[in-house]
């Protein structure tokens, strides 16, 4: 989060809030505050929107920052990064939200599933001990991503 003022409100309502300004730095970030790979990932960033080399830095930084087992979770409003998903996570669901406005598609990416589990659906094996949520802000320099590491 860019906001000076929600910054701070994170920071009191999550005192391990952690902020970083590039989402493909998200496993330095990690490393910078000495965290653990995370459970979750939640993406809102726009990939229909980037060059095809920034959406596989994205996934891959993402899909390294995970733990086994770990969640890659997106919402995006067309079906075009269905294929992308595939070649990096084992395990690709995707939910679409016609009452979401615009009308969505949300997709469930995990690390590694075993074959027990995957007939199950996804649901975290443990509480998360922290979630990462990726944004972007557009300005007039351009793109800028928001990292958002929250202790649950």
């Amino acid at each position: 989060e860019r906001d000076f003022h929600m910054r701070k409100l994170l920071r009191n309502t999550y005192p391990m809030f952690h902020f970083g300004a590039e989402a493909e730095n998200l496993d330095r970030l990690l490393h910078q505050h000495a965290l653990s790979p995370a459970d979750c990932i939640i993406s809102g960033l726009p990939f229909a929107t980037f060059p095809d080399l920034l959406r596989h830095e994205l996934i891959a930084t993402s899909y390294k920052a995970l733990k086994p087992e770990g969640l890659f979770i997106a919402f995006q409003y067309s079906l075009q990064m269905r294929k992308m998903l595939k070649t990096y996570f084992p395990q690709v669901s995707i939910n679409f939200v016609p009452l979401n406005i615009p009308p969505a598609f949300v997709y469930f990416c995990k690390k590694t599933i075993p074959v027990a589990t995957a007939a199950a659906g996804y649901h975290c094996a443990t509480q998360p001990t922290y979630v990462v949520y990726i944004k972007i802000k557009q300005g007039g320099s351009g793109q800028h991503f928001s990292i958002i590491c929250a202790e649950s």
